[in-house]
């Protein structure tokens, strides 16, 4: 639906129709559709084109980027799915993710970062029984001496192969499972302004 989990786009939906009860009018940008969504913006721009062109919103009149939920989107806020994982197996995948950061910070011979800190947020910090999928947040520094050019690399060549080293970390950090666990760099957390819980190591200064 959209690219996003059904429980995760319906209880975005909820967010949004919500925010217009008992208001003439309700507009939001980009920055508080992310926020309901629970996703970085570069994630969610995608998202909300995709309702904008299905009609679940529209672009409020005067205002080019600023949008109106339709009638549609009050239909997706009442629509009821069945979630994409229990409450115990994200517990379980949780604590798979934390040894998986414990393994990687062990092995600096196959991994060029270590992982300073994980925290979850989302629908795991809900009392909700079902959640859309593992929301985690990961803080990565790259071990030292790992990401100097070497003699006669390229730029290009040496800007991916960084991009790479980082990308192996956090892809082992979903365990390969990526339709139940998100794994987002610690700066977009903080762009949501989301609550969050540590479950491993300390977090960064700010």
């Amino acid at each position: 639906m959209y690219g996003v989990a059904p429980a995760l786009l319906i209880d975005c939906a909820r967010q949004i129709h919500d925010w217009g009860l008992g208001a003439a009018r309700c507009d939001f940008d980009i920055d508080d559709f992310s926020k309901a969504l629970g996703a970085p913006i570069s994630e969610s721009i995608p998202v909300l084109q995709a309702m904008l062109a299905d009609g679940v919103f529209t672009i409020a009149e005067g205002v080019p980027d600023r949008y109106v939920a339709s009638q549609k989107l009050g239909q997706l806020a009442l629509a009821k799915i069945s979630p994409g994982i229990s409450r115990a197996e994200a517990e379980n995948l949780l604590a798979q993710v934390v040894e998986k950061a414990s393994e990687i910070n062990a092995r600096s011979d196959s991994y060029d970062h270590r992982v300073t800190c994980l925290v979850v947020f989302g629908s795991y910090l809900t009392d909700k029984p079902h959640l859309g999928d593992l929301d985690i947040g990961a803080a990565l520094d790259e071990l030292p001496g790992r990401g100097d050019r070497r003699e006669g690399e390229a730029i290009d060549a040496w800007l991916r192969r960084c991009e790479a080293a980082r990308s192996r970390a956090a892809r082992a950090l979903r365990l390969r499972q990526p339709k139940k666990i998100s794994v987002h760099e610690w700066d977009e957390v903080m762009r949501l302004q989301t609550p969050y819980e540590l479950v491993f190591g300390a977090l960064p200064d700010r």
